[in-house]
């Protein structure tokens, strides 16, 4: 009985399975309508955004959505060109929601609004600024303008630098026509250290994608994940 164990361990190490999923049965929901249902009262902190499927049940952006739908990229909306109140995914939170941004028990206000499209993209991980993990920030440059909780399928760009630390990937919406580069540059000008180079932007995805696999198999304890204390 305890070799038995010994090999199914390993064979789930090798399998790279993580472990807040390992033993536990995944729900089963679609993952390709996701619909934003929003709780508490808006511009305070009691105020959440989830994403639910097709039967009203809640759905992490973060942990539970996949990566990529059919071989493309899909992001999360987190915060609206042109928003003064910029929203960010709670970890700790069940389900993984999105939230405003505390700034001294009061929601973060911005002097003025976004001038692009920000938000993430699930299953990945990256560190910003004093060691904090959370998943890898996406800035788009479409001129198609979409609501907080939409998660629209993207194409990559290139790179540039997350003002909260490290880089950050720059995407367009798949229905986004592509062939204006003057447009482009004119878009991203927005932007620090950025390097229009797609082979940069998917190895970045590709090691955020790692990063949360790893950090999953041995997980923060303050995290929400898929099968703890469900609401």
């Amino acid at each position: 009985f305890g070799s038995s164990c010994f090999f199914r361990r390993q064979a789930m190490r090798a399998a790279r399975i993580p472990r807040c999923f390992r033993g536990r049965r995944r729900a089963r929901f679609s993952t390709s309508i996701l619909r934003p249902r929003p709780e508490g009262l808006v511009l305070t902190s009691d105020f959440k955004l989830y994403l639910t499927d097709d039967k009203g049940r809640k759905v992490s952006p973060w942990h539970e959505m996949p990566l990529r739908s059919a071989g493309q990229l899909r992001m999360v909306v987190a915060t609206p060109r042109s928003t003064r109140t910029p929203l960010s995914v709670g970890s700790k939170v069940a389900h993984n929601p999105l939230m405003y941004r505390p700034t001294g028990g009061l929601v973060h206000k911005l002097m003025e609004g976004t001038s692009l499209t920000s938000g993430f993209l699930p299953q990945t991980v990256m560190k910003r600024d004093g060691g904090r993990l959370g998943p890898l920030s996406v800035v788009d440059i479409s001129a198609r303008l979409l609501g907080a909780g939409a998660t629209p399928l993207v194409v990559l760009l290139g790179v540039a630098e997350d003002p909260r630390g490290g880089q950050q990937v720059i995407v367009a919406q798949e229905t986004q026509s592509l062939s204006d580069a003057v447009w482009i540059e004119r878009q991203t000008k927005w932007l620090n250290d950025v390097h229009l180079n797609v082979d940069a932007a998917e190895k970045l995805v590709a090691l955020a994608h790692n990063q949360w696999k790893e950090t999953l198999a041995d997980p923060l304890s303050s995290w929400w994940l898929p099968g703890d204390n469900p609401s």
